[in-house]
């Protein structure tokens, strides 16, 4: 995607993704492979899986330096974006339930065009979801198209990346009644009949920004951080 610096993590240890939480800052975090719903786990490789609560002190400190959007284009993701709730994660997208690996890369692909583009975040779902259903994805997999849904923060706009996002600086104070206080999370269902279906749910901020191959994105077990040239 234009305008990204991008780091691949293939099949990563646990201790890497957590050194590239802390030590670098990310506007977009992505994750593609196999989850459990039930558990809320991602796995990382092979071998380990994780849940969100073993990376919570990496992920607060990447959402402290900008941290936007999370994207969890793996099975059954609701769990996983509940988990990331109480981290009050501006945006997260994930996929409702279990998806074929092919529409899942179809989905990326049409939602990256249209956020570079300089759609907002809910235009670009929306957009990529109607190219789901008009290339024909509908008709092999029912439903298919209404997989993937956003959770949105709503004291937090949405992500452009047109647009330089928000670099947010609290006193300790600040960041001590931001963590103590409960959010209520918005749940944007994106209803192609109407502008939006609010109802309730949470975010974070993963996104792939690269000039890669799509196809390349999808092997098992990858996750990427993205951000900003120069930010």
């Amino acid at each position: 995607m234009k305008g990204a610096e991008t780091e691949f993590l293939i099949e990563p240890k646990r201790a890497e993704i957590s050194e590239s939480l802390w030590e670098k800052k990310w506007d977009i975090l992505f994750f593609a492979g196999h989850s459990s719903g039930g558990e809320g786990q991602i796995f990382i490789n092979s071998t380990e899986s994780l849940k969100i609560e073993e990376l919570k002190a990496g992920l607060e400190k990447a959402i402290e330096h900008g941290l936007q959007l999370a994207i969890l284009n793996s099975c059954d993701g609701l769990k996983l974006a509940e988990d990331l709730a109480d981290l009050n994660i501006p945006q997260v997208i994930v996929m409702r339930e279990p998806v074929p690996d092919r529409a899942a890369q179809q989905f990326l692909k049409f939602f990256l065009k249209a956020l570079e583009s300089g759609e907002s975040l809910y235009l670009a779902v929306r957009q990529a979801r109607k190219r789901l259903h008009e290339t024909g994805w509908d008709d092999n997999c029912p439903g298919v198209s209404w997989l993937p849904v956003i959770y949105q923060n709503p004291t937090v706009g949405a992500l452009n990346w047109s647009l330089e996002p928000p670099r947010e600086t609290t006193t300790v104070s600040q960041k001590t009644k931001k963590v103590n206080a409960k959010v209520e999370y918005n749940h944007d269902v994106i209803n192609d009949n109407t502008d939006s279906t609010i109802d309730t749910g949470i975010i974070n901020t993963l996104i792939d920004l690269f000039s890669y191959k799509i196809s390349g994105l999808f092997a098992r077990y990858r996750t990427c951080l993205f951000k900003k040239r120069g930010s």
